[in-house]
């Protein structure tokens, strides 16, 4: 495992890590991660036009792990194509009316390239947990059963469960939570979903957020829910968990 960080913070035992220095090139990097042929590539956010780049074409020869920040998948993917894009242009300081990097002629879309090079996207929110000292039943107010109607497609789940939150105590500080835990979104991509993004282009956030809704992937809004059915945590922190996702 070799991972590119900005910069190293954590020590990680058996993984040579790399601090990003944005002065060497392309080029330089490139060699220092074929001569080391690592199994796994783990490259700080792709948002830098070098880790953009360094990102989708180590991705033929490795496996590549990257982060963005984004509003959920689709946005995620989106995002990710266009930094690609870019930064294969900005590498060879190229119009938009040339060949990528890739071969590719003018106006050829990018967007299968880059699919086939994706094996799996995890979009990711992090809510505290409720405290256990001081953890209670609360009673919901109409808002808060308008919420859950949001998160489950089951009517009968509506007021057919208690809600527990924080009361405040010494041990939290008075805040009512102790501790995080995340709820996580994944989606494998395999030959027929990369069929189905091929047919559908050019892709866009919104045609992508209809067409997995289709899929049969547990949501954000299906874990934030068994979070609370769980007693794990607030339905006020799913809220602002899941505000920006959806």
């Amino acid at each position: 495992i070799l991972t590119l960080e900005s910069p190293v913070e954590l020590l990680m035992p058996g993984v040579n890590q790399l601090s990003f220095n944005p002065q060497i090139s392309y080029q330089e990097w490139y060699s220092l991660f074929s001569y080391n042929a690592p199994d796994f590539v783990v490259l700080e956010n792709p948002s830098n036009a070098l880790m953009a780049q360094l990102a989708f074409e180590l991705a033929s020869s490795t496996s590549v792990l990257t982060a963005l920040t984004a509003l959920d998948l689709a946005d995620g993917l989106c995002t990710f194509i266009s930094l690609v894009r870019s930064a294969l242009r900005q590498a060879d300081k190229m119009p938009p009316s040339t060949p990528l990097r890739t071969g590719a002629p003018p106006g050829t879309s990018l967007e299968p390239l880059v699919l086939d090079s994706i094996t799996g996207m995890i979009s990711q929110r992090l809510v505290r947990t409720i405290c256990p000292s001081c953890k209670e039943v609360v009673t919901v107010s109409g808002q808060d059963l308008e919420f859950i109607r949001w998160l489950t497609a089951n009517e009968e789940h509506v007021g057919s469960f208690p809600i527990y939150a924080g009361k405040g105590c010494q041990e939290c500080m008075g805040t009512g939570y102790s501790g995080q835990t995340g709820i996580f979104e994944v989606i494998k991509f395999d030959k027929n979903l990369k069929q189905s993004l091929f047919d559908a282009q050019p892709l866009s956030s919104f045609k992508l957020r209809q067409f997995l809704t289709d899929m049969p992937v547990e949501t954000l809004k299906q874990q934030g829910l068994q979070k609370i059915l769980d007693g794990i945590t607030s339905l006020e922190e799913i809220r602002r968990a899941l505000f920006t996702a959806y």
